[in-house]
Formats: structure tokens, C-alpha cells, sequence
């Protein structure tokens, strides 16, 4: 094997992120604690909160529509507990808002037609308010 491609293959394993953990992830300083979303292969249990525990993490909230639940664990145990079979996914706990708060009232309407139902006088309750 000569020198470069020794080099290529070193810093691919350097730089290579755990496939199991979210890339936002990497940006987080690793001395901090993070809130997480942990996904399981099966519903999180008693085995799987205490494999968190075990890394230092506080189970927060369950989340049973994804398998998972909500921990802040330090962060610098994140790969670790992302080596653990059970483990599908690790994702940051991110802010999720509705499209539709984003957008300015006059859309909201448009987009479902609204404007159109109000403008011919309907108001949802079944007759028009003529």
C-alpha cells in the first residue's frame, strides 16, 4: 500500500461520523449536555433507559410513535451508546414548528381555498352569514 492512499484511508476513518447519530450532532461541544432522541429497534424499556443511565443520560419523555424517548446525556457518550445494537437513530431534540406559522394569514386561506369560500360569503358552520 503506498503513502497516499495509507493517508486516504486513515482520514476517512478520522473523519468518519457514526452513521447511527444525526450530523447536527457534530457540532456539539463535546464537554456539554445534550438533549436527545434515542430511537430503538423495539419500545424503550426498563434494559433500555438503564443503557442510557449507565452513560451518564436522564430519561426526559417517552416517544412512542418512534420506538424512542427523550434523555439529556453528556454528549462525549453519545457514540457510545450510538455502538449499541438496540440503537436505530440518535437525533438532537430540535424545535419543530407548523408550516403554517411561518406564513402569512392571506396564504393560509389561499392554500385551502378559503379565501375564495369566504369571499362567496361561507363560514364553515354550514350556511353563509349573509
Amino acid at each position: 500500500m503506498n503513502t497516499l492512499t495509507s493517508l486516504l484511508l486513515v482520514s476517512t476513518v478520522v473523519f468518519a461520523k457514526h452513521p447511527k447519530m444525526a450530523r447536527d450532532l457534530d457540532q456539539v461541544d463535546g464537554s456539554s449536555t445534550v438533549d436527545v432522541i434515542v430511537r430503538f429497534h423495539q419500545p424503550p424499556g426498563v434494559a433500555q433507559h438503564q443503557k442510557v443511565r449507565d452513560r451518564g443520560g436522564v430519561y426526559k419523555a417517552a416517544l412512542p410513535l418512534v420506538k424512542g424517548a427523550l434523555y439529556a446525556i453528556p454528549a462525549v457518550r453519545l457514540e457510545e451508546l450510538a455502538d449499541d445494537p438496540e440503537v436505530v437513530c440518535i437525533s438532537p431534540d430540535r424545535r419543530v414548528t407548523s408550516f403554517t406559522s411561518i406564513l402569512p394569514q392571506d396564504y393560509k386561506l389561499q392554500a385551502v381555498g378559503a379565501d375564495i369560500a369566504q369571499q362567496s360569503g361561507w363560514n364553515g358552520t354550514g350556511s353563509a352569514w349573509r
